[in-house]
């Protein structure tokens, strides 16, 4: 699910040839021998970021056509099955 929403960000940045995808792959790889690393910070010191994120991500909600059932079935959906199964890959 991970590397479909990174090549999908890729594109959409505007990386349509294969290299977007190479690039990511080779920082995935990169992330392998980091991810140990990664383990050692507790999660109370990376919490404030990841609310941060959130918070600007939820600031696109304004944009959301909600009277369109078509649109806002899914993303309502969305909002609510990302934090209550604490994945963005379970929804």
């Amino acid at each position: 699910m991970t590397s479909y929403v990174e090549s999908t960000a890729g594109v959409a940045a505007g990386g349509r040839s294969g290299v977007t995808a190479i690039v990511t792959g080779l920082l995935f790889l990169a992330a392998i021998g980091a991810a140990p690393f990664a383990g050692l910070v507790p999660p109370a010191a990376t919490a404030p970021a990841l609310i941060l994120v959130g918070s600007m991500m939820l600031s696109t909600v304004s944009e959301i056509r909600w009277r369109n059932p078509l649109i806002a079935v899914p993303a309502f959906l969305t909002l609510m099955l990302i934090p209550l199964t604490y994945s963005i890959a379970n929804d």
